[in-house]
């Protein structure tokens, strides 16, 4: 990678910093919407957008946006690790409510 962005060691590795600041401040922001917002809705919006940052991730050669767009996506992985509780929880009440006598 470092010959990709034509970088070297010590800049390269704020792609490690960034994306675990990305993964916490997902993690974060999970449990302040978790409740206030529909939570199946919350999974797919989250879920589209990791999917768009991982597609287009390797499309970038510029490592800034490379970074960002890192972020992003450790941000959305973040927010489903941190919710994944819920979404459990979710699941549980739907299936127990229609399916389960």
């Amino acid at each position: 990678m470092e010959r990709l962005f034509d970088s070297d060691t010590a800049t390269m590795s704020w792609i490690f910093t960034l994306q675990s600041a990305g993964y916490f401040t997902g993690a974060v922001a999970c449990g302040f919407v978790f409740d206030r917002i529909n939570n199946e809705l919350q999974l797919v919006i989250v879920t589209c957008i990791e999917a768009v940052a991982t597609i287009v991730a390797p499309f970038f050669t510029q490592l800034p946006l490379f970074i960002v767009v890192l972020f992003i996506q450790a941000n959305s992985q973040g927010f489903i690790d941190a919710s994944k509780f819920g979404f459990y929880r979710v699941l549980k009440r739907t299936y127990s409510t229609c399916c389960v006598k």
